[in-house]
């Protein structure tokens, strides 16, 4: 895949980084907005640039990155449960600074929910995603190890 390059300006997000509800499981079109009208990056977005809260983001130097090359469905839920996690776990770091932005907590929420489902139907699929998720790890012999690591496939 070819890198992809910041946009110098980041209230000129295009529309291919813009999302629909349906995609994350959000109930409300105004926490959509609060992507699309430039306050937090999509998850994707997000995800590769390392920060959901775009007034925040200051990128370094002239730096890209790439987007993974994901050829298979276990890689492709795998990356789609990190993109979720990560949106989640940054918006509960931009609320401990934030408490009162009702919008970021709603849509904080969305993003939880939706990491819960996705970590849920990627564990019935494959196995547990980290030692958390105790689930079959009790067993002998020791399961967190029984299916091939993603590197190693």
């Amino acid at each position: 895949m070819m890198p992809a390059v910041m946009p110098k300006n980041l209230n000129n997000i295009t529309s291919n980084n813009m999302l629909n509800s349906a995609q994350y499981g959000m109930q409300n079109n105004n926490d959509l907005n609060m992507i699309n009208q430039g306050k937090f990056f999509s998850p994707q977005e997000g995800f590769l640039r390392g920060n959901m809260e775009v007034s925040s983001y200051i990128p370094y130097k002239n730096m890209t990155y790439l987007r993974p090359s994901i050829n298979n469905e276990r890689m492709r839920d795998l990356y789609k449960l990190q993109e979720i996690s990560f949106a989640a776990h940054d918006l509960n770091l931009y609320l401990d600074t934030h408490p009162n932005d009702s919008n970021a907590i709603r849509l904080y929420n969305g993003y939880n929910k939706q990491e819960k489902m996705l970590n849920d139907d990627y564990e019935r699929k494959y196995g547990p995603v980290d030692l958390s998720d105790t689930e079959g790890l009790g067993m002998t012999p020791w399961n967190w190890i029984k299916k091939p690591w993603p590197w190693n496939e």
